[in-house]
């Protein structure tokens, strides 16, 4: 390097574009002092940015500051904004404090955005407040940059989001950086309607700007929104770039929309936003998430310089999906690169072990976690370990573990036992778990049907009605069921009960041309071909033609059904015998019953069985319309049977909820289940000897000429 350049500017800003390693940036450093330029204010303004922007080592940027006798404002403004871009909030914060009591250099405008971004970090709710006095102070109130960094400051707190909102309002000159710090402010509240209000209202929208919307609606659940909300990003010209792609991703991956995920793959590789850790790890929780776990597995192999955050979103994918070996090897291999484990990879290793019913490996986890790597179990640990327990039946440890929480158990806690406890029928544990449940979102109509439920089961019909009768008079509701499928790149939701899809009624039509749904469908394919011994409509036609144009006393030529005829004498008998049964019974005729079944079990089962039974005689046992009618006959039996008995039970329950009656009231009293038990399958039995004995003698009669 010779002694005496001719620009020496010139010559350490090209020096500076060579170096590459902070050796190199010593010898320069060292040339610098030789020649007596060590506290020219440039030059160390130079090495301080290199040092920190492409060196990312801020001691040795801290020492070259140090040993100025009297740095100016710009290197002030250099060394607090490598301290809040790196997260040393509190060495940010010590720099500014020193700059203000000394007083020289004087703060300038420049260096506030970077003070308030660390001011709440470390002085939380009233360091802003303190900031802003300062700045009010120093008259740099009124400059648009700094408004923003107010605006910023505050929306970091929920009770100060009112005061950033004045600020913003109160603001002259808006640019699109002021619009995007409000509505940052917004989604970080969870305030997304007044996030999307302000963001429809921006006047110019720039990358950041979707960015903040798209990032807010992940953030806060809202994954169709964003996805929406990428596509008019899309259409409107912009050009998504890092932070678009990791937040499309996340939304990518709760959806499930795994076509999408892999063009947003395909769109990273074509425009270079790769390698990074950060799209790697993007992509490995969503491919995971979408469940295809060969991908993640690619990406995560392919990913040069692994974090933490890689190992975790590795082990969840395998836990999510029940493959637990594969997640407890991950953690493994994870061990051998001496990489420590954090609250996050405990999650994922519980889970792991609860799809795997690892008990044992479970609890060890839980213990190694607090004892090995001092990490304090939080409500997530907490409820998958109890989650785990409850898979197992391990309910008293459960229930310890519970009663142990330094905090109260959430939703998550008690949704995980009460699962437990309806797959081992602890009923007594359930109900605890759903009054708890009640108590968390007493407005939850779910919790409350459960508790109903549980009551109902155990035989406590007082205690269900006055669950119901809560429930009516609170109006509670019931989170409907939701489900989506991703078609063409779009995502279609369905929630229980709702017919507002635009294309519902192609739905349907699918629907029925699948399975038959539609009565038509069932009756023509299924019920008529039953009535007229395989022919349908078109053979009642022609038998009715041919009868009439013929005229002919041929009885060959006469279609008869005789399955259908042995049905209805079978109902009709079986309707007489109750008609009879009640006059000898009552000594009174009660001749409506002949037209209905009243609820008898045995007219259903002689009605079905008769059919089944001349179906037989008439088409042979091999036929595929016996086997219809004979799955028909003992579905029609069953139900009759089951009815019948839950009827006893509901029907008090029932009256008494909807109409308000005492239990002593007549209309809510039904027929002993005891009783109902005793009489009813004798009568299904009855049915159906009278069914096959109808059916024979029709079948004998229409034979009796051969």
């Amino acid at each position: 390097m010779p002694s005496k350049p001719s620009n020496l500017n010139t010559q350490v800003l090209s020096i500076l574009d060579k170096i590459n390693h902070l050796n190199h940036l010593k010898q320069l450093q060292s040339y610098l002092i030789t020649t007596g330029h060590s506290q020219h204010q440039f030059f160390s303004f130079k090495l301080v940015r290199f040092c920190v922007l492409s060196l990312s080592n801020l001691s040795y940027a801290r020492s070259i500051f140090t040993s100025l006798v009297s740095p100016n404002v710009y290197l002030y403004t250099a060394m607090i904004t490598a301290y809040s871009l790196y997260s040393d909030h509190d060495s940010s914060l010590s720099l500014y404090r020193d700059m203000v009591r000394k007083k020289q250099p004087k703060v300038s405008h420049f260096i506030y955005p970077h003070v308030l971004k660390s001011c709440p970090e470390v002085l939380g709710y009233n360091g802003t407040k303190m900031v802003h006095a300062q700045i009010v102070k120093t008259g740099y109130g009124e400059y648009p940059v700094v408004q923003t960094g107010l605006i910023d400051a505050y929306s970091r707190f929920i009770e100060d989001i009112d005061v950033a909102r004045l600020l913003f309002d109160e603001m002259s000159e808006r640019n699109v950086v002021s619009w995007t710090a409000m509505i940052s402010g917004y989604t970080r509240a969870g305030d997304m309607v007044n996030a999307v209000e302000l963001f429809e209202q921006m006047p110019d929208r720039d990358t950041p700007s979707w960015n903040s919307i798209i990032a807010g609606c992940t953030h806060n659940g809202m994954f169709s929104e964003a996805v929406k909300l990428l596509r008019r990003m899309i259409l409107n010209g912009m050009k998504p770039n890092f932070v678009t792609v990791l937040c499309s991703l996340s939304a990518f991956g709760h959806m499930g929309m795994l076509q999408l995920g892999k063009s947003t793959h395909g769109y990273i590789l074509r425009n270079g936003l790769g390698p990074n850790s950060r799209i790697a790890n993007g992509l490995v929780d969503m491919y995971g998430k979408c469940g295809s776990l060969k991908e993640a597995r690619i990406v995560f192999d392919e990913t040069s310089k692994r974090n933490l955050t890689s190992w975790n979103s590795m082990i969840n994918s395998y836990a999510l999906h029940g493959q637990s070996e594969s997640a407890l090897m991950v953690f493994e291999e994870m061990m051998q690169q001496i990489m420590i484990p954090d609250s996050v990879t405990f999650v994922g290793l519980l889970n792991a072990c609860t799809h795997g019913g690892l008990v044992e490996k479970g609890r060890s986890f839980f213990k190694s976690m607090v004892s090995d790597f001092n990490i304090e179990p939080d409500i997530h640990h907490l409820g998958c370990f109890i989650d785990l327990l409850g898979r197992a039946g391990q309910f008293d440890e459960a229930m310890e573990v519970i009663a142990s929480m330094k905090t109260p158990p959430d939703e998550a806690v008690w949704g995980s036992l009460l699962n437990a406890c309806k797959i081992y029928g602890q009923m007594d544990l359930a109900e605890i778990a759903v009054k708890k449940l009640i108590e968390i979102d007493p407005n939850n109509g779910g919790y409350g049907t459960m508790l109903a439920n549980i009551y109902g089961a155990v035989g406590e019909w007082d205690k269900a009605r006055g669950v119901w009768r809560t429930l009516k008079e609170q109006k509670a509701y019931k989170i409907p069921g939701c489900s989506w499928i991703e078609m063409d790149n779009q995502v279609h939701q369905f929630y229980s009960t709702d017919d507002s899809h635009s294309k519902i009624e192609d739905i349907h039509l699918t629907l029925e041309s699948i399975f038959g749904f539609s009565d038509e469908n069932i009756f023509d394919h299924h019920i008529l071909p039953l009535i007229t011994g395989g022919g349908g409509w078109r053979q009642l036609h022609d038998t009715d033609s041919s009868s009439s144009s013929s005229n002919s006393n041929d009885n060959d030529d006469v279609h008869i059904n005789y399955p259908l005829i042995s049905a209805l004498l079978a109902f009709v008998v079986a309707q007489s015998i109750k008609v009879f049964t009640t006059w000898y019974k009552e000594k009174r005729w009660d001749l409506k019953q002949l037209l209905g079944s009243g609820g008898m079990p045995s007219s259903h089962s002689a009605t079905v069985t008769a059919l089944a039974v001349a179906v037989g005689f008439h088409d042979g046992i091999s036929g595929t319309t016996f086997a219809t009618a004979l799955i028909l006959a003992c579905v029609v039996m069953y139900d009759a049977t089951g009815v019948r008995l839950q009827a006893g039970r509901q029907a008090e329950v029932l009256n008494q909820i909807v109409y308000e009656l005492p239990a002593e009231h007549p209309l809510s009293e039904t027929r002993p289940l005891r009783e109902l038990l005793g009489h009813t399958p004798p009568q299904v039995f009855a049915g159906g000897l009278l069914g096959f004995f109808t059916a024979a003698f029709i079948h004998l009669i229409s034979h009796a000429d051969t």
